[in-house]
């Protein structure tokens, strides 16, 4: 059976907590290992220069049920970052058994 990640009933947008904690869930094949990462699709200035934002990739084993569900937390740069735009589009890739799979999320800053 080949490895597979969907992103049926995955929210499009995620507001981030105003600790800059926000989690994000896919299916994937069960009990399979892989990698997601996430990188905004524009540049902004974060610190002193103009760059792309990404944040860390983490690997995952895929439950039983296929329901992964990762947790990530925002560094205060990037936390400040995504408050001034107040909103984010960042390209989700998952990676699995060889294979990619990519999505579009939006991130909001918290209100």
């Amino acid at each position: 059976m080949l490895p597979f990640a969907a992103f049926v009933g995955s929210p499009t947008s995620v507001t981030v907590g105003s600790s800059g904690r926000f989690s994000y869930s896919f299916l994937a094949t069960p009990v399979s290992s892989g990698k997601i990462s996430l990188k905004s699709t524009k540049k902004l200035k974060i610190g002193s220069s103009k760059r792309f934002m990404k944040l860390a990739s983490k690997s995952f084993l895929g439950p039983l049920d296929g329901r992964v569900k990762m947790k990530f937390k925002l560094s205060s740069k990037n936390r400040k970052a995504l408050k001034r735009v107040k909103s984010l589009r960042f390209k989700v890739t998952v990676a699995l058994g060889g294979r990619t799979f990519t999505t579009k999320v939006k991130l909001k800053a918290p209100a």
